[in-house]
């Protein structure tokens, strides 16, 4: 051999080795961690909690379920999986969990069995196996909309939660769970005052240990039939209500008197705290009820220009628009929205009731003095508001007759 053909071998040696680990990563077997003898897909298949954190600055997002129903094993040395995918809480089968079929695979890498699918919405989940029942990694969720803000860096967490079990009220596990849980409960959410209530009428135990609850839900008088289900994961006790119009929560028991969970109605979420033995609903509406639209603005947001120049403009040419009080605030910057100056004197408390330092644009809706509904964003008007402030007018001009 040459010194050049020497020092030809030399320089490619590296990139030999390289694509031989590749290769060799390629064909290892996935096994299970801290158990190598273990069944995979034995181990794999059942639900799986997973858990969204935002990392900076670190703070919970959002849950969702994984359910694996099957597992195959493939040609290099991985395995395949189908299964459903929805949010906490909710019916896996139900068209109303936000979910739906998913597939994915958990192949071996350099750093060691990795799962990773794609959801319906686009959503990329890829995480280490570095337990065995818990998985490690992130989630790049997509987003639409001129609205449309959200953290970019996701943490994902999947837990596997046991099957379902006897349910025990949190904190007194001597209360009966079935007495408990029947009488009033109210509903609050967290970007949305208005009272509703969930009015348990029934519970009957079923054959796998969870609980169907039979009741209503609704705001004020308007209440509907709902079926809701309680089950025990790890977790705690689960409560996943789904209406007819597509309303669903999910939600863990806290404490006896205390469920708190996700809520979301057609495009909007929010989270929902349901305390027992409150109902807090607001008056009915009469014919001197002053409905006030509030509209929170900055000259700097260009998500309020756009509102002005479409929706607003829409809203101003409406029949609600004629029975309602309409006022505006612009801030200098959608940063800084607190100012003294910015805010009429009357309206301050509003303000000062809502903590109100930053975010544009953001819209409220009273009743006399009392906020009953709010939204973030044009789509959150469009989607969730408008319809209300519709509803409210509706029932004005309904008791003025």
């Amino acid at each position: 051999m040459t010194p050049r053909t020497l020092k030809l071998a030399i320089g490619i040696l590296p990139s030999l080795l390289f694509f031989s680990s590749i290769t060799l990563a390629a064909k290892q077997q996935v096994f299970v961690p801290g158990d190598p003898t273990a069944d995979v897909a034995a181990t794999l298949v059942g639900t799986w909690n997973l858990e969204l954190t935002v990392e900076k600055p670190k703070r919970h997002w959002e849950e969702r379920r994984l359910q694996i129903e099957s597992v195959t094993q493939n040609s290099t040395g991985g395995f395949n999986f189908e299964g459903k995918y929805s949010w906490a809480g909710a019916t896996v089968a139900s068209p109303q969990a936000s979910g739906g079929p998913v597939s994915g695979q958990i192949d071996a890498t350099v750093d060691g069995p990795t799962i990773a699918f794609l959801t319906a919405a686009h959503n990329s989940v890829r995480a280490l196996w570095v337990e065995r029942n818990r998985f490690s990694g992130s989630i790049e969720v997509r987003f639409e909309g001129p609205a449309a803000v959200a953290p970019t860096n996701l943490r994902a967490d999947l837990t596997k939660i046991s099957d379902p079990r006897k349910i025990v009220v949190p904190a007194s596990s001597n209360i009966d769970v079935k007495e408990l849980l029947q009488g009033e409960w109210s509903a609050v959410l967290s970007k949305d005052p208005l009272p509703r209530r969930w009015r348990v009428e029934s519970v009957r135990e079923l054959s796998d240990e969870t609980l169907e609850v039979n009741g209503e839900w609704g705001a004020a008088s308007s209440l509907t039939p709902v079926i809701a289900k309680i089950a025990m994961y790890d977790n705690g006790a689960n409560l996943s209500l789904v209406t007819s119009g597509g309303l669903s929560i999910s939600a863990v028991w806290v404490s006896p008197q205390a469920i708190v969970g996700r809520y979301q109605d057609g495009g909007r979420t929010d989270v929902v705290r349901l305390v027992k033995g409150e109902t807090g609903i607001a008056r009915p509406i009469t014919k001197d009820t002053k409905i006030t639209v509030l509209f929170v603005s900055a000259f700097d947001c260009k998500y309020c220009h756009y509102w002005k120049v479409t929706d607003e403009r829409d809203f101003a040419a409406s029949d609600d628009f004629k029975q309602v009080s309409y006022r505006v605030i612009e801030a200098g910057h959608f940063s800084d929205i607190g100012r003294d100056d910015d805010w009429p004197a009357d309206l301050r408390q509003i303000r000062d009731r809502l903590h109100l330092t930053a975010g544009t644009p953001r819209f409220y809706v009273l009743l006399d003095d009392t906020i009953v509904a709010s939204a973030f964003g044009p789509g959150e008007w469009t989607n969730y508001l408008l319809p209300r402030i519709h509803q409210f007018t509706q029932q004005k001009i309904a008791a003025s007759k």
